[in-house]
């Protein structure tokens, strides 16, 4: 972090810290006075979401028509920023008192203090219906501005130092994010009473995707799954995707892996978890619309604690559902997931953090769980060696559940194994002989449609996004009948040698 950039920072926290001690909010201007709808640009500064790279995780705000949903649903824009300045210096969230899922003596607390209470927070900062596919409409929103000079381009860089304190800014933005949620829940409730919607998909994505990419991907995913539906069979989704600050730039992205993985398992534990917990069940089930929830990569490590786990924070009285009940999720879709399969096992999985993380027993929260994998996801290779990611993407987890070694015990389910056969996404069993008892867990080798290269880095790791993947997803997600059934797929001796 550069010089200026540092001192930036330190004049926001000090403006944030001094107004907080004399009780008032950041930039409180006299009770007589009507202050000035701030520009986006004063906002950001005010927040500390400024830089270049920060812009690109609010683009819905400052170049709304330009980052749009084409399907029915709505965006909750998620943000990162040191927490002197969205917790005005104190801790202002209550947190379970036992949090579930840590074993050993310390890991809880471990947790606590490197993913909810440490010196930068995961706030809500926006939420933006499309009620009207296409037609953006602010909600909430901690940037409320006069953003109209930034329409169809967004802010530009600003000196903050220079910049005057905005009025009337909350000193709470992150105890704020409960009125964010709140309005998801009625928001959710309103259009699925009208909408005669059959699911809603809470969907997120992974590593190095900022805003406008991650709202293009929920328009590919969930698109192409709409478009796979034979005739005369009801599906008619409804999107509720959460945008969070996965990357960093240049030649600083690689080195973010850590500092993202840790930020996947802060937003599954924080706000993506409340948002699933007391926002899309009850917003959900007051109309008897079914939940799918889909992540990719880190945005999978993020949905799997969600929905396995569920969030540490403690909400208000007055919007505090109870925890999900099992089933409350029809499917949980790990695309290339990037985590540990042990989170599943009773007591869990290390990470690199001296910690011990479980989802057991078994994530019944949902109804059944699908794992991708492919033999052509280098991600899978290159970061094997590294524990904490020897995840559920990976061939060599594949080939290990293939052997049952390791599964069947300790919690991990015996999964149902599957290979896609055919270039369209069709699929079969491949697990004769391993288990003849139903199970929630779904192992799926995807190594065939699975293979077009995305970057250089991680090849087709994110070859996700194509109709082939789609059809896959709803044939195994609608019960297709198995023709056929291999001992052994292809791919999986290619992947074994």
């Amino acid at each position: 972090m550069g010089l200026s950039h540092l001192s930036r920072r330190l004049h926001r926290i000090f403006f944030s810290l001094v107004l907080a001690s004399a009780g008032l909010p950041l930039g409180a201007a006299a009770q007589d006075t009507v202050p000035a709808r701030p520009s986006l640009a004063q906002m950001e500064c005010a927040l500390g979401t400024d830089s270049k790279l920060d812009k690109t995780f609010h683009t819905l705000i400052g170049n709304p028509s330009e980052t749009a949903l084409t399907l029915p649903g709505m965006i909750v824009g998620i943000e990162k920023t040191p927490a002197a300045i969205v917790r005005n210096g104190a801790d202002t969230q209550k947190i379970l008192p036992q949090p579930p899922g840590f074993d050993k003596p310390g890991s809880a607390d471990r947790f606590l203090a490197r993913h909810l209470r440490h010196d930068r927070s995961l706030f809500i900062s926006h939420v933006v219906s499309f009620s009207e596919p296409a037609t953006p409409k602010v909600l909430y929103s901690l940037y409320d501005a006069d953003a109209s000079a930034a329409e169809g381009k967004g802010s530009q860089w600003t000196d903050c130092k220079n910049m005057p304190v905005p009025a009337g800014t909350s000193s709470t933005p992150y105890a704020d994010g409960w009125k964010a949620v709140k309005v998801v829940r009625d928001q959710l409730r309103t259009d699925l009473a009208e909408g005669n919607y059959t699911h809603v998909v809470l969907i997120s994505m992974g590593w190095i995707t900022e805003q406008h990419k991650a709202v293009g991907n929920f328009n590919s995913i969930v698109g192409n799954l709409k478009k796979q539906v034979p005739d005369g069979t009801s599906f008619k989704p409804y999107i509720v995707g959460v945008t969070w600050p996965s990357t960093w730039w240049g030649v600083e992205a690689p080195a973010s892996l850590f500092n993202k993985a840790d930020d996947a398992d802060e937003l599954g534990a924080g706000w993506l978890g409340a948002l699933l917990r007391d926002a899309v069940v009850p917003g959900s089930s007051a109309s008897g619309v079914k939940v799918i929830a889909i992540g990719h990569s880190f945005g999978s490590r993020a949905m799997s604690h969600a929905v396995c786990r569920g969030s540490l924070l403690v909400a208000p009285p007055d919007l505090a559902a109870p925890a999900p009940a099992d089933g409350a999720v029809q499917w949980l879709i790990n695309l290339e997931g990037a985590f540990s399969m042990n989170r599943f096992r009773k007591g869990g999985a290390g990470l690199y953090t001296g910690v011990d993380l479980d989802y057991a027993p078994r994530c019944t929260v949902a109804q059944k769980v699908i794992f991708t994998t492919s033999i052509h996801d280098n991600a899978s290779v290159i970061l094997k060696p590294l524990k904490m990611f020897n995840a559920s993407l990976a061939q060599h987890t594949f080939v290990k559940a293939q052997q049952r070694d390791g599964f069947g015990n300790d919690g991990i389910p015996i999964p149902w194994l599957y290979s896609t056969v055919d270039k369209n996404g069709g699929i079969t069993r491949s697990d004769c002989g391993l288990s003849a008892e139903p199970s929630t867990f779904y192992y799926l080798d995807a190594s065939t449609v699975m293979n077009q290269t995305q970057s250089r880095f991680s090849n087709a790791h994110s070859d996700i996004y194509r109709k082939e993947i789609a059809n896959m997803l709803w044939n195994l997600m609608n019960g297709t009948t198995v023709k056929s059934c291999p001992a052994t797929s292809p791919a999986v001796v290619s992947a074994a040698r």
